[in-house]
């Protein structure tokens, strides 16, 4: 149950940081045990040859602890969100390019109380590896506490992302698998009620074998051809990534909330070293409620009106029959 507890913890904590940060080499993760610095480790490594990383530990009790320095691979999650699935399990690794196999056993560090260690971590790319993304999270967890009677044990367990990049036949390969509008959670073409958020939803496809960062602007025009909206794709700092051979849907919230008629929606966007580009469209329809009732009210009453008429059509005709007779 405790090993369960401390995996959801870090699944949490580490998709947190992932969405959040993906370049960030100065920021530091904090939980309820161990302050860990950087968030993220961006590598480039050749193939047979090795480069060093170094992260930062804080204890912050007032005992000596014995930290346990973990390696796991990670991949995208199935939901879509971006999320780093990590692989607890000791024996499996990621089914493409693992990260925990270019650093080996990390070993074990003692923190002295109120302090910070210094935890070099060596990846080495052997010569035969395969080019593109290595993708892992290096994780800091207690094991003892080695000087007080106490035994103050720090549950959290923290880590450092890291993504390493072995160059070669790099293939950037971004598509566009959805672009739509939304309201309410759910995607469509035609909406009810004017006055409501209306989302736009981008689900982006990486077919490639390195993770990309996408950016853009998506536009919004009625139906004259005029702007209502627009705003950059993924514009904020650092950008969030697309993981290979996984998809990531992107929500967008709209500002303008005065829809009424057709809306065409246009995405722009870039990605990758060599100015890859993207686009899209599609259209949408909103009309308020006020309209689809008083639309409805109108279509009643044809209805009862085509009734009537038809009702004194035949009752004349029967009438004719009857007087001929």
């Amino acid at each position: 149950m405790r090993i369960k507890i401390i995996s959801s913890f870090v699944v949490t904590a580490l998709a947190v940081l992932f969405i959040t940060a993906s370049g960030v080499l100065a920021q530091e993760q904090t939980s309820s045990g161990f302050r860990i610095s950087p968030v993220i480790v961006e590598k480039t490594v050749d193939a047979g040859s090795s480069t060093e990383a170094e992260i930062s530990i804080y204890n912050p009790t007032a005992v000596q602890v014995t930290a346990k320095i973990v390696a796991n691979d990670f991949e995208s999650s199935i939901d879509e969100s971006g999320q780093p699935r990590i692989i607890f399990d000791t024996d499996k690794n990621a089914t493409a390019n693992s990260f925990k196999a270019l650093v080996g056993d990390l070993g074990s560090v003692d923190i002295p109380a109120n302090s910070y260690v210094k935890v070099p971590v060596l990846i080495t790319v052997p010569q035969n590896s395969s080019p593109g993304g290595y993708y892992g999270v290096v994780r800091v967890e207690s094991v003892t506490n080695s000087s007080d009677s106490s035994n103050v044990n720090l549950n959290a367990s923290v880590g450092t992302i890291f993504m390493v990049t072995v160059p070669g036949a790099i293939n950037e390969s971004l598509s566009i698998t959805e672009f739509t509008a939304a309201k309410d959670g759910s995607n469509g073409r035609f909406f009810i009620g004017g006055g409501d958020k209306i989302q736009i939803v981008t689900r982006l496809t990486n077919n490639g074998n390195i993770h990309v960062k996408p950016f853009g602007r998506i536009q919004i025009l009625d139906s004259k051809g005029n702007s209502v909206e627009q705003f950059e794709f993924n514009d904020r700092e650092p950008r969030a990534n697309v993981l290979p051979n996984s998809t990531r849907k992107f929500v967008n919230d709209l500002e303008y909330s005065n829809f009424f008629g057709k809306y065409t929606i246009t995405a722009n966007l870039g990605y990758g070293n060599d100015g890859n580009l993207l686009t899209a469209n599609n259209t949408f329809w909103v009309v308020p409620l006020w309209l689809v009732i008083v639309a409805g009210a109108f279509l009643i009453v044809l209805i009862v009106i085509a009734i009537l008429i038809f009702k004194a059509l035949s009752k004349r005709k029967n009438h004719k029959i009857k007087h001929r007779r």
